[in-house]
């Protein structure tokens, strides 16, 4: 079965309300070493400046999921790249069934980041592996490191699960 279906938008007012919405949440000053999960480039020290732009939406029918895998960043120069995902729920799945964002057990945890592999997963995850899920209530979000494992789970309703996917832009 087809996983999702995607569209993309570029919006610098959305991006602009959104940080300004979520800025005061997040930690904006990061300092990085060889175990942290995202793509720092060997600049340890990295301030978030902003959401980027680009927005993907993401619409989830039934049977849909998504499989595991690690978001990464998207480079506009050599010193501002995206380090964090932002997931934000459009449509309620409180009562839906499956659908969950699922944080995963990275069994590459303990290797430095340049020795681990991030290819997608067409492997089932196994329940002992899923460290969190997010059932996703409308109009919240969700903001982590870019290269941790997750997926979406098999929506077994016929209730669309839909998001909206972007990034927090850092600048070195």
């Amino acid at each position: 079965p087809i996983g999702s279906y995607r569209s993309s938008f570029y919006s610098q007012a959305l991006a602009g309300a959104l940080w300004r919405r979520i800025s005061p949440l997040i930690n904006t000053i990061r300092q990085f070493d060889s175990h942290s999960s995202t793509d720092f480039d060997e600049h340890r020290l990295w301030r978030a400046i902003g959401v980027s732009p680009l927005f993907r939406n993401i619409k989830y029918e039934k049977n849909g999921y998504l499989i595991p895998h690690y978001d990464s960043a998207f480079s506009y120069s050599r010193t501002t790249k995206t380090l964090m995902s932002v997931i934000i729920y459009l449509t309620d799945q409180q009562d839906a069934t499956g659908g969950q964002t699922r944080f995963i057990l990275d069994q590459q945890r303990y290797l430095p980041r340049s020795e681990r592999s991030f290819r997608d997963s067409m492997t089932p995850v196994k329940p002992r592996d899923v460290l969190f899920a997010v059932d996703g209530l409308q109009g919240s979000a969700v903001v982590f490191d870019h290269r941790i494992r997750h997926d979406s789970s098999v929506l077994t309703s016929s209730q669309a699960k839909i998001i909206l996917r972007t990034d927090i832009v850092f600048e070195q």
